[in-house]
């Protein structure tokens, strides 16, 4: 992830304090970005599910033959039961709410990778190959929540 490469005790590079907080906001953020990724990914898998759902329930042939049988539905710890209209519009209701729910994280990762955009040439420019701040996919002690 972020880190400066030894390589020989000849390339010593100071690090300001300045430049410290630089290093350590930057794999804050990066942190930031695993933990908003990972949330996306539930939020989208449920919105494919809640899509499935609902077509489960337009393609339902039990629902066609008697329209206005009780769908029981899990609400909390509890099954209650609502009609087919009234499941359908409470899945939409999920489906709106959980959109708008991944349209806020991916604004979020976007403010934030823009943030880390403007760090990342900062750094680079102070220290050019002597820092590495790719992420390489190996696994990292996880930063503390993001805000909200």
């Amino acid at each position: 992830m972020s880190g400066l490469k030894s390589e020989s005790s000849d390339s010593d590079v100071h690090i300001s304090h300045e430049n410290q907080k630089k290093i350590n906001r930057f794999a804050i953020m990066n942190g930031w970005i695993e933990e908003i990724q990972d949330s996306l990914s539930v939020k989208q898998t449920l919105l494919t599910h809640l899509e499935d759902a609902e077509n489960d329930l337009l393609l339902s042939d039990v629902l066609m033959e008697n329209p206005d049988m009780q769908i029981p539905v899990l609400v909390g710890e509890s099954f209650v039961s609502f009609t087919n209209d009234e499941v359908q519009e409470h899945i939409q209701g999920l489906k709106d709410r959980t959109k708008k729910e991944i349209e806020g994280l991916e604004s979020r990762v976007k403010t934030i990778k823009s943030e880390m955009d403007v760090l990342k040439t900062a750094l680079y420019e102070q220290f050019g190959n002597n820092i590495n701040l790719e992420n390489d996919g190996s696994v990292v002690e996880r930063a503390p929540s993001f805000p909200a």
